[in-house]
């Protein structure tokens, strides 16, 4: 845990670092091993997770503990995924399109939440970092652990997925 808390300045940080550390640090290895499938990779995913969030610590909110939960999962599930695909040395344009995500509860009434909440989890998860949190291609980069080519990709692809859905509707 030091090593996360020598990237924060402040001790007032450090002390909402360390909570955010401990109430979620089961749940991370949880959803690691569900998607890698041994301790080692799980630890090593949780380890990136919070190396990342440390780094970007000023932008996370603690107050709000569902989007607070909701953006951990996000970040590990991404970390867990980068292993798997290290490991299996698939390329980068490979996803885990099966891994459900965190859950996100939208008016059934609403074609479009009827559409994103049938995109798979990877993409759902980026949209909701992006136009929900307003996380830039920069910091999208360090915190998924792929290139800044890489986020605009999958922002390609994740908006090409959402489209095809939203005319499946009849949105578009």
């Amino acid at each position: 845990m030091l090593a996360y808390l020598q990237l924060i300045d402040s001790p007032e940080e450090q002390s909402r670092f360390e909570e955010l550390y401990i109430t979620y640090r089961e749940l991370m290895f949880h959803v690691a091993k569900g998607i890698l499938g041994n301790d080692q990779d799980a630890e090593d995913a949780v380890h990136d997770s919070f190396l990342s969030m440390a780094k970007n610590f000023d932008k996370i909110s603690t107050a709000d503990r569902h989007k607070t939960k909701a953006f951990v999962v996000i970040v590990v599930e991404n970390k867990a995924i980068n292993i798997y695909h290290h490991k299996r040395r698939h390329s980068a344009a490979e996803y885990l399109d099966d891994i459900s995500g965190i859950p996100i509860h939208l008016p059934d009434e609403d074609g479009m939440a009827r559409c994103l909440w049938k995109l798979p989890a990877r993409y759902r998860e980026f949209f909701l970092l992006k136009y929900e949190w307003g996380y830039d291609n920069r910091e999208l980069s360090a915190l998924l652990g792929i290139s800044e080519a890489g986020v605009r990709k999958l922002n390609q692809r994740a908006k090409a997925f959402l489209e095809k859905l939203c005319r499946e509707e009849g949105l578009l």
